[in-house]
């Protein structure tokens, strides 16, 4: 009984190490991964509006759809936003990044995000620019198969884009009406 009892012992220490390492590990790489993950927000931002010399958040009510929205400026004179957004796909979550003018047209798309999981090839080509180059210049709400062409054999994945793509603008829209 006493050999049984020891093993137990080590073991119940073997994990609390193992723990510990673990949440100590966590501990000093979580902020360089949120900074990770904030450069890649900004840059895609930035690829969207290369002018814009700052992005400052804008509180959202509780029950907006959008994960994030930033008021895009230049020498402090509002260029537009850009807002992410993550919507069910055919194999998973997609998110993604529109910018819009203050016309309320699209300056631009991003499509992606670290869960991204749309068929290699096929879904996966609503990331490619043939099909978010589509996306610039035009009011919203954006159609598919009326100004938007989906990709071949990946309706599914171009459907969700767009209807993320047309919830940024109605979020964008709402917004805009409260501030003016």
């Amino acid at each position: 009984m006493k050999f049984r009892w020891q093993n137990a012992l080590i073991l119940m220490i073997l994990c609390a190490l193992v723990g510990g390492a673990v949440a100590l590990t966590y501990s000093v790489a979580e902020p360089r991964i949120r900074q990770l993950s904030i450069d890649k927000a900004n840059a895609a931002r930035l690829a969207l509006f290369p002018e814009a010399d700052s992005f400052e958040a804008v509180a959202l009510s509780g029950d907006s759809p959008l994960d994030n929205c930033y008021a895009v400026r230049k020498n402090g004179r509002l260029l537009g936003y850009s807002a992410q957004i993550t919507v069910s796909g055919c194999q998973g979550m997609i998110e993604i990044i529109a910018g819009t003018d203050n016309a309320q047209r699209l300056v631009g798309i991003r499509v992606g995000g670290a869960s991204f999981a749309e068929t290699p090839n096929l879904g996966a080509k609503v990331q490619e620019a043939a099909f978010t180059d589509q996306f610039v210049g035009l009011p919203l709400p954006a159609e598919l198969n009326g100004g938007i062409d989906g990709v071949t054999g990946a309706t599914i994945s171009s459907a969700a884009v767009v209807r993320g793509v047309n919830l940024i603008g109605e979020a964008l829209a709402a917004l805009t009406e409260k501030e003016g």
